[in-house]
């Protein structure tokens, strides 16, 4: 979304009743939803045009179907085609209402000069209904995760207290289920005394998850801010807040002491990162250490072997719903 601040003159703040906050007295029950296809050329005027009539919320999706994967670090890629969405606040009056609905109609095609697809959104406890699709998930063995609404059921032994919030991995994909899986499967790898990394962290999931086996020495890194935040909240959510220290990744890796360090280093990211950072990944791990690498996708198991064949050996591959996971063992 545009960080850009709504362009409105002081005296029109007074007669727009476009996306002006609701009143105590009159909440919202609806909301105007503006859509509209463009290029990356043209969207900050459109965001500008949505903003500048009072839009709350601003979303970019693929306009046809072309993936984005992971970037690298300062790469801020976008889709050739994008969907741009605006939603505007209604008021709760039926004739005012329908007010601002032609004005934001009749504004934003006088500005844009394009065709602007428009659907009314009834208000719904939207938080309550996004939070019904999370349940525990059974990683293996004795390892849950575990939303914090929600009763840890009698047969976690180890419940990973996590909720949807900063950064992404909340164990209901694939990738992250198959690595807590490694983690629940080979719990005397995360014993204390053991070193471990959660390189490209995101909510710090798998570090928390090693932790709660014992490991008190682990390293959080990732390239987003956002996510070491997530990483130190979530890790205090656990109570293993002291196991776990963040660090970025330009300083992680300019530190000579972390050269050989890691018995364990985990990394669900992508396969086009992991494949550009095996000499950088495999200096972090001791000879005799292991790797555990997920984010990818079934096709790319080849390439990722063939690029860590000259630092580790002991390959084993899992697949789940088109994704996998490598595991491989540092050579002596």
């Amino acid at each position: 979304m545009s960080q850009d601040k709504h362009n409105k003159e002081p005296h029109e703040t007074a007669t727009f009743e476009i996306g002006l906050p609701a009143s105590k007295e009159e909440e919202p029950v609806a909301w105007l939803q503006a859509t509209i296809n463009a290029t990356p050329q043209q969207r900050k005027a459109v965001e500008a045009a949505f903003e500048k009539n009072g839009s709350v919320c601003i979303t970019l999706a693929d306009g046809e179907d072309t993936p984005i994967f992971e970037p690298l670090p300062g790469k801020t890629p976008l889709w050739p085609s994008l969907t741009i969405s605006a939603l505007f606040e209604l008021s709760t009056n039926k004739q005012k209402k329908r007010r601002q609905k032609k004005r934001i109609r009749d504004r934003l095609e006088a500005e844009l000069n394009r065709e602007v697809v428009y659907s009314v959104l009834e208000d719904q406890e939207w938080v309550r209904t996004c939070l019904q699709d999370f349940q525990p998930i059974h990683c293996g063995n004795d390892l849950w995760i575990v939303p914090s609404w929600l009763k840890t059921p009698e047969e976690a032994k180890i419940a990973l207290k996590l909720d949807p919030g900063l950064a992404f991995g909340t164990g209901t994909h694939a990738t992250t289920f198959l690595c807590l899986e490694w983690i629940a499967e080979n719990p005397e790898l995360f014993k204390e005394g053991q070193n471990v990394i959660d390189y490209g962290c995101g909510s710090g999931i798998l570090g928390i998850g090693a932790a709660l086996y014992g490991a008190r020495n682990i390293q959080a890194t990732d390239i987003d801010a956002q996510a070491l935040l997530a990483t130190r909240m979530n890790a205090e959510k656990n109570e293993v807040a002291d196991a776990i220290h963040t660090i970025k990744p330009q300083d992680l890796h300019r530190n000579a002491d972390f050269e050989d360090h890691f018995d364990v280093l985990l990394a669900n990211i992508l396969a086009e990162p992991l494949m550009e950072l095996a000499p950088q990944l495999a200096s972090l791990v001791k000879p005799g250490g292991w790797i555990c690498m997920s984010g990818l996708l079934e096709r790319h198991d080849a390439g990722i072997i063939e690029n860590y064949t000259p630092f580790f050996e002991s390959f084993e591959v899992k697949n789940l719903d088109g994704w996998s996971r490598v595991v491989a063992r540092r050579k002596s």
